[in-house]
């Protein structure tokens, strides 16, 4: 996200500030990270498992997860504004792809919005999630990510 918010958002601690504090047990660092990546997260999920509630409780497993998970995060070799974003959309991804196999097919909710109407959106979001049903799960969550989040 490059832009660093203000002081909700762990004043000004860049993401490896934020962790060694987390890894320590700061419950305000823990606040800090999940308020930087919620949102992204959570749009992130809901664009590929297509229902907002579901993408919520998927985002909080996440940050449980990654929480868990802290004491052995390594950050990536190149520096980075957002070092913890890969391993936390990685984590997300993993626990969309894992809800994707169990969950019964139905169809997606209406998207907010727009000028189409609701079945013209119901029928795109069927033939985008047939569309990326047809590509590895690593390749559609490259294509998702790009869109969502804008990643390369």
């Amino acid at each position: 996200m490059g832009d660093r918010q203000d002081a909700a958002d762990g004043d000004g601690l860049d993401d490896l500030e934020l962790v060694a504090r987390a890894r320590n047990g700061d419950q305000q660092a823990i606040s800090a990270i999940v308020q930087r990546y919620e949102f992204r997260l959570i749009s992130y999920l809901a664009h590929m498992i297509g229902d907002n509630e579901t993408a919520r409780d998927l985002a909080q497993e996440t940050f449980v997860a990654a929480l868990r998970a802290l004491p052995g995060w390594k950050p990536p070799r190149e520096p980075s504004t957002d070092p913890l974003a890969p391993w936390l959309f990685r984590i997300a991804t993993n626990r969309a792809l894992s809800w994707l196999r169990q969950a019964p097919p139905a169809a997606p909710p209406p998207s907010a919005g727009g000028t189409m109407a609701f079945d013209e959106r119901l029928a795109t979001r069927e033939l985008l999630r047939q569309a990326l049903a047809t590509l590895g799960e690593d390749d559609a969550a490259c294509l998702v990510l790009h869109f969502v989040e804008g990643e390369r």
